[in-house]
């Protein structure tokens, strides 16, 4: 019953943050991608959301982490490593990888048999996520969606 009430408190804080301004999702383009992309593949190939955000993160990083530094900088400061010490996208997502590995996650999805042909109708299930792209931002970005995909599923 303890868990219940917990995650009934966190749920209405949720809504309360987002009602009152706040926008968790849209903060950084990463987190964005990682989301509707994880999103997708739960709800049309059934993989766990959690171990898509996992395998996906190193992709994004590396697809966007350019676009988006200030995220990469960040990552870079927590995940201080004799790898990673600069804001280099390359090392941060291989640092991240690392640091998954070493809690035995895997930075790939190739066990699923995501295909290639798959990539199209992910991403616009992707894309069609209101929560992570309530303002059509990642719209432009459907290329490099697809090819997170591509790097986390083949």
């Amino acid at each position: 019953m303890t868990a219940r009430m917990d995650l009934c408190a966190a749920a209405m804080l949720q809504t309360r943050d987002e009602d009152d301004g706040g926008r968790p999702l849209s903060a950084h383009l990463i987190v964005r991608a990682i989301y509707v992309l994880a999103v997708a593949l739960f709800n049309v190939k059934g993989v766990n959301q959690t171990v898509a955000a996992i395998a996906l993160s190193g992709a994004a990083i590396r697809e966007l982490g350019q676009r988006d530094p200030g995220v990469v900088d960040e990552l870079a400061k927590l995940l201080i490593t004799s790898d990673c010490l600069n804001s280099d996208p390359e090392a941060v997502a291989n640092a991240l990888s690392q640091r998954f590995a070493s809690l035995g996650w895997s930075d790939t999805l190739r066990e699923y048999g995501i295909q290639q042909g798959d990539f199209p109708g992910l991403v616009a299930y992707a894309l069609h996520n209101f929560n992570g792209n309530y303002d059509r931002a990642l719209d432009k970005h459907a290329e490099g969606l697809s090819h997170i995909l591509e790097a986390a599923c083949i």
